[in-house]
């Protein structure tokens, strides 16, 4: 495989497409340049095989299609006049791209682990009848609504004692898990990729699956999924071939997000063994302690329309445990919190920029046990989190000392370092790896 594959370090040249069909995918703040300037991404795929082959979504579940698709980014001011006459982000507005043409720099990710390519480009705006075929092909119709009753059964942890939130650099991976800290359930499986693919955590090799798992999807950004296919056992070799995880054999939770989906999502989807896709009507499922909530933001933005998740272990007080993704805050529905406030939350988008601090979740004041993570790479180019968030958070309650980081690593025992966070109060070690599988690696650092 192409992109979906981590070569580790004997990755190899990868043909170059001379024009790629490109839509929207997402805008982030650009720092680096100014206040003002954004970093646009691109979902891409070959033209040639649009154009000239007799292509179906059953063309997708073909290895082939991995060589197809890459992710295009564009930096600073010209990046908005590139995709002129854009709608808002994540709109399904589709561009043909030619590259070795034009006066735009564009880095090209043929890889979702390894640095980009620079390239020269110029776009067009596609016609109707071209943004509707390729519309049909990359969207979930084929894909039916889930059984409420099976999403259910996915969500069970019986014998939960806390939640976790794991060190993938600039992205998001979190678990429910039970007193040994072996993972009951997943919300997000990502970690940094394409210009963050660094910030990923050094010596990070497998995660616990001994509990088989279901996988929850917050929403589909690459950095909240694609843990699934760079994560490989000790004994395997990039040199081998392709290892798919036991994260590929789960079954996985994701939201029918159709308006803002593109290649590479929907040929991630095809390797997936087992998918419940949430009913677009559902506003939310609950099992014991866990509850799946739809958030409500327009259905046009990945990051404020997906899933997010609620525990309630036996010892919180209050709402438990709030899972919120790339959500913005005021997107949750009220669903999430029916109390005054939660023991622990992972802060939304990595610490990214929040609407007014009217809109974040309170502590619970009586509580004793307050944690306030953030999930997010050293280094990262977005500035997460910033500081105006961390201050926001701090007005309604949260303090510094409540604050946990997963940049914030140390030694665990297998000889690596690790920003691995275990939320419980009780008396679960810290720094070793609990499960018993040789190449598991959910040892925790911090409490």
């Amino acid at each position: 495989m192409t992109l979906y594959r981590d070569f580790g370090e004997e990755f190899p040249d990868l043909p170059r497409p001379e024009s790629v069909y490109a839509r929207l995918d997402t805008v982030e703040p650009d720092p680096l340049v100014s206040e003002e300037s954004e970093l646009v991404f691109l979902d891409a795929i070959h033209a040639d095989f649009i154009d000239h082959e007799n292509i179906s979504r059953r063309s997708i579940e073909e290895d082939m299609f991995d060589e197809l698709v890459s992710i295009l980014e564009l930096r600073g001011a010209s990046a908005w006049d590139f995709v002129s006459n854009r709608k808002e982000p994540n709109g399904s507005i589709w561009f043909k791209i030619v590259f070795g043409q034009g006066d735009v720099e564009v880095l090209q990710y043929l890889n979702l682990f390894a640095g980009g390519i620079e390239r020269r480009a110029q776009a067009r705006m596609c016609d109707a009848s071209t943004s509707k075929r390729l519309d049909d092909l990359l969207s979930l119709d084929d894909y039916p609504d889930a059984d409420v009753d099976d999403i259910g059964i996915a969500i069970d942890v019986l014998g939960d004692i806390g939640a976790a939130v794991y060190d993938v650099g600039q992205g998001n991976c979190n678990a429910i898990v039970n007193d040994q800290g072996q993972p009951l359930l997943y919300y997000d499986f990502g970690g940094g990729v394409i210009g963050h693919s660094s910030t990923y955590r050094t010596g990070l090799s497998q995660f616990c699956f001994s509990q088989t798992p279901a996988i929850v999807m917050s929403h589909w950004d690459w950095d909240h999924w694609s843990s699934a296919l760079r994560i490989r056992s000790n004994t395997h070799r990039a040199a081998r071939g392709p290892v798919y995880s036991d994260a590929m054999k789960a079954t996985w939770i994701v939201p029918r997000q159709n308006k803002s989906l593109g290649a590479v999502h929907r040929g991630f989807l095809a390797k997936l063994s087992s998918v419940l896709v949430w009913p677009t009507s559902l506003k939310s499922v609950m099992n014991g302690p866990v509850t799946i909530h739809k958030c409500l933001g327009p259905v046009s933005n990945r990051n404020h329309s997906g899933l997010a998740m609620t525990h309630h272990p036996r010892w919180a007080v209050g709402d438990g445990v709030l899972f919120t993704g790339d959500c913005d805050y005021k997107y949750l529905p009220p669903s999430c919190s029916t109390t005054s406030g939660f023991e622990s939350v992972i802060v939304t988008h990595h610490g990214g920029p929040v609407s007014p601090t009217s809109t974040i979740p309170m502590p619970v004041g009586s509580s004793s046990y307050c944690r306030l993570c953030y999930s997010f790479g050293a280094g990262n180019t977005y500035g997460h989190p910033v500081r105006a968030t961390m201050t926001k958070h701090h007005g309604v309650g949260w303090s510094a000392t409540d604050e946990r980081n997963t940049d914030n690593r140390s030694t665990m025992a297998n000889g690596h370092s690790s920003g691995h966070i275990i939320l419980s109060p009780t008396s679960t070690p810290t720094g070793s790896t609990r499960c018993g599988l040789r190449y598991c690696d959910t040892g925790y650092t911090q409490k």
